[in-house]
């Protein structure tokens, strides 16, 4: 008896198991696609959102950027040795530089110097005048004007309203020299690494106001190579 009742034990321990089966295997496929959507909303979080630019806009910005000597390509190319910059980015990036053009172009025309037009003209140069002026009271004195400091002030005052609500952000940077640090303005996409996305504004350097003589990438800005350099 016991042989013939085995086939039929058999049959009901397969109709018990075949619905146990099915519904362990319908819910590993629930949760694996759980996963998949988890991971996949996830992802899209972590991704910033694409923002379009205006064409009319970008052309003209791009046409900036390129006579300030950044290369675009850089700027745009997305990867791990790019920049990564959108075209919204770019597309703020021109008017950003002719602000800061603009605003220290007015702080030279403001404050004239006798060594800034000179074949050996530069930051170090202006400064050791301002200080030989401020000293003597030659020349009518000096207040550090041309410094710096000045630079990086009337700077950001210019670049900050052109970039409000905007994709990019204008900090204060400055190189950590002991008791004579260097300050600029630098800008970079929000939520960016800012040592990898920067681009730098420093009309102090070379006292110029010309886009192409006070514009850098980070990697590229004075300082970089041998000194530490933080956010303000």
């Amino acid at each position: 008896m016991a042989p013939r009742a085995r086939p039929a034990v058999l049959a009901l321990a397969s109709f018990l198991l075949v619905p146990a089966l099915s519904r362990a295997q319908s819910e590993a496929d629930a949760r694996a696609g759980i996963a998949a959507l988890k991971g996949r909303y996830s992802a899209a979080a972590q991704k910033p959102a694409e923002v379009s630019a205006d064409p009319a806009k970008l052309r003209a910005s791009e046409a900036i950027v390129e006579r300030a000597g950044l290369p675009l390509a850089a700027l745009i190319y997305a990867s791990d040795q790019g920049m990564g910059w959108t075209p919204a980015d770019i597309a703020d990036l021109g008017p950003a530089i002719a602000a800061a053009s603009g605003a220290v172009r007015k702080l030279h025309d403001e404050n004239p110097s006798s060594v800034s037009a000179a074949f050996y003209g530069n930051g170090t140069m202006v400064n050791l005048e301002e200080s030989i002026k401020a000293a003597t009271g030659l020349w009518g004195g000096s207040d550090m004007k041309r410094g710096c400091v000045s630079h990086q002030s009337v700077t950001l005052a210019a670049v900050r309203p052109v970039l409000r609500n905007g994709p990019l952000e204008a900090r204060g940077v400055f190189v950590v020299r002991g008791a004579s640090p260097h300050h600029a303005v630098i800008v970079f996409p929000k939520g960016s690494d800012w040592k990898r996305t920067g681009v730098v504004f420093d009309g102090w350097i070379h006292q110029e106001s010309d886009p192409a003589k006070m514009t850098y990438l980070f990697k590229d800005w004075y300082g970089v190579a041998s000194w530490k350099v933080e956010l303000e």
